[in-house]
């Protein structure tokens, strides 16, 4: 074996090992409340990666009720019994993108974005999901700045 071949071999040991160290202990402080250490720990960083995109699109539930006579954003839950944010989040991308995909399905998937809708979303006369597309950095200065467009409506 050459000699790169062992360092590199030593080198792949120690970062196994850090790895499963570092997702204990993230599972540790996770269950304490104390929030990721680590954060390789999770499928997060790769379905994630919000710092390598200067633009994000994510959708969004707004509903609109007959007394307050406009639609109202509705935030992403912090807490739910049967979905965690992301959860939440996931969910409603894939519906939205099954929904508006030109299938046989469409009409399936519609149906299941409404039922969804209609579980998370407080009760109202309207909804609509809107697509918002924004800069994480330009967000942090100013949160009102992001662009919506509306893509489906019941």
């Amino acid at each position: 074996m050459k000699l790169s071949t062992a360092i590199r071999l030593k080198c792949t040991k120690v970062l196994v090992l850090v790895s499963i160290t570092g997702s204990f202990a993230t599972v540790v402080t996770g269950a304490f409340g104390w929030g990721e250490i680590y954060p390789f720990a999770t499928w997060k960083l790769y379905t994630q990666p919000l710092g390598s995109k200067h633009t994000f699109t994510e959708y969004r539930i707004y509903s609109f009720s007959e007394e307050q006579q406009n639609w109202e954003r509705q935030p992403v839950p912090t807490t739910s019994l049967n979905f965690t944010p992301d959860e939440y989040v996931y969910t409603l991308n894939k519906l939205v993108a099954a929904s508006m995909a030109d299938s046989p399905d469409t009409a399936l998937f519609k149906n299941r974005l409404k039922v969804f809708v209609h579980y998370v979303a407080p009760p109202a006369d309207r909804y609509k999901i809107v697509r918002e597309t924004y800069s994480p950095l330009e967000l942090i200065e100013n949160p009102q700045q992001y662009d919506t467009l509306t893509v489906i409506r019941f």
